[in-house]
């Protein structure tokens, strides 16, 4: 287990088959090792043997320490492999806050976000106190994805900036990666860019000791989001290069899961570079692979499909499939990819002569952005209403919080005390008390029921 920590896998690998060999009648140790075995597997990109491992680990019954482990491992594994109905069977079993934290974050590579973010505010709420410290940074990382997903950007930013405090405090090699490259989602979004490339860069740096195919695949995505928020096209593909390319170790087991959103800023990257063969092809591709209800990614797809036609054959071409992602828009809690539908809507009714629709898109995705802090959209946004001829709106001012006082200021206004809310936090009452202090002077208010209502 020291050797795979510290990235040494083939060592790890032989030293776990031979624990497993030599247990004998040691049931319990033969579940140990094919537990561990299992997640070594997984990491190596073997994920029909770590199905397996996991699978005569649980059947064994191993020690309570490792159970989580081998439990994890066949959820993601059969997660991967697209296996739903054994998913959910497993996760219907067992009412620990590590079982309830995993049916959150399959909800979310399900597409689900809105359901996801439910899920996994619940757990943080009232479970995570009893979760491995592991276990809670990787809540806490996706619980910021769920919410930069549907649009909670604030909330997102919260449980991001306390999930890298822990991992870094943790010194948890695995947990910092993956927490890095999605709580850089909302930085690279709203244009902090100094932050979204230290994130970037730690999640990089975590692929480089510990070098797993799932690490590297979030740190290429991280980038990539990075440079679709600064408008470089050639960035993005150039940051998925690995997922795309010949190393087959990164690439086999990424191209089999639909885990990370790489498939639409793929074909966002080859729209952009002028690649609109490529860009056909890759959302081709991904229509196979969206076989449940439809959610974010449906929904960036029917976005580049109605960009696609719109460069393929003009705006009026456009028309249909944007009024498709409009339909779908509205059925799908997912504000920063809605905005970015109606930006270009908005920009096809202009060029098709159908101004006053047009510019009326385009204020409404002016506004969604300004209120998620997408700095770098919106300003897309005003150059485009520019173009209508018209001055964007003012932006409206955000809050001046720190993402720990946004945290505190949002548990607080839920009626918490500062004991509950210094649990939920991993921080003392007394700390929640200093952080409230900041926060009442900021907004210039001086009770609960008055944070209450700005918020």
């Amino acid at each position: 287990r020291l050797e795979a920590a510290t990235g040494r896998f083939r060592d790890a690998h032989v030293s776990l088959a031979d624990a497993l060999d030599g247990a004998g009648d040691d049931v319990a140790g033969r579940a140990a090792a094919a537990a561990h075995l299992s997640l070594l597997s997984f990491v190596e990109g073997d994920v029909d043997a770590a199905a397996e491992l996991s699978r005569q680990a649980l059947d064994r019954v191993p020690p309570p320490e490792d159970e989580p482990t081998a439990r994890f491992v066949r959820i993601v594994a059969e997660v991967v492999r697209g296996g739903d109905d054994e998913v959910d069977a497993l996760l219907a079993k067992g009412g620990s806050p590590e079982v309830a934290g995993l049916r959150g974050v399959v909800a979310l590579w399900r597409q689900d976000a809105a359901a996801a973010a439910e899920v996994l505010t619940g757990v943080v709420r009232d479970g995570a106190a009893d979760m491995s410290m592991q276990g809670r940074i990787l809540l806490l990382a996706h619980l910021a994805e769920a919410q930069y997903r549907t649009g909670d950007w604030n909330g997102s930013a919260a449980n991001g900036a306390l999930a890298v405090s822990l991992a870094r405090d943790a010194g948890a090699l695995v947990g910092a990666g993956l927490t890095n490259a999605l709580t850089s989602y909302v930085a690279s979004g709203r244009g902090e860019w100094e932050l979204a490339t230290a994130r970037v860069e730690a999640a990089e740096g975590a692929t480089r000791t510990l070098p797993w195919w799932g690490g590297q695949a979030y740190a290429a995505t991280a980038r990539a989001v990075l440079a679709q928020a600064r408008g470089d096209a050639a960035g993005m593909l150039a940051a998925l290069a690995p997922l795309t390319g010949a190393d087959d170790t990164v690439a086999r087991p990424v191209v089999r899961a639909v885990i990370v959103p790489w498939r639409t800023l793929l074909a966002e990257g080859q729209l952009g570079t002028g690649d609109l063969d490529a860009a056909a092809a890759t959302l081709d591709d991904l229509d196979t692979r969206l076989t449940g209800p439809p959610g974010w990614t449906a929904l960036e797809a029917a976005r580049l499909r109605a960009e696609l036609a719109e460069l393929r054959s003009g705006p009026a071409a456009a028309r249909e499939p944007y009024e498709h992602a409009m339909e779908l828009a509205g059925r799908i809690a997912a504000e920063p990819v809605r905005a970015r539908v109606e930006a270009g809507f908005g920009r096809a009714l202009v060029a098709a002569g159908e101004r006053r629709p047009g510019v009326d898109l385009l204020r409404t995705a002016h506004d969604r952005l300004t209120r998620l802090g997408a700095a770098p959209f919106a300003e897309r946004a005003d150059e485009l209403l520019r173009a209508a001829g018209l001055h964007p709106p003012a932006a409206g001012g955000a809050l001046a919080l720190t993402p720990q006082e946004l945290a505190v200021a949002r548990l607080v206004a839920e009626g918490r005390t500062n004991s509950e809310v210094g649990a939920s936090l991993f921080v003392t009452g007394r700390t929640v008390a200093f952080h409230l202090s900041n926060i009442y002077a900021k907004l210039g208010i001086s009770s609960r029921r008055q944070l209450a209502a700005h918020l």
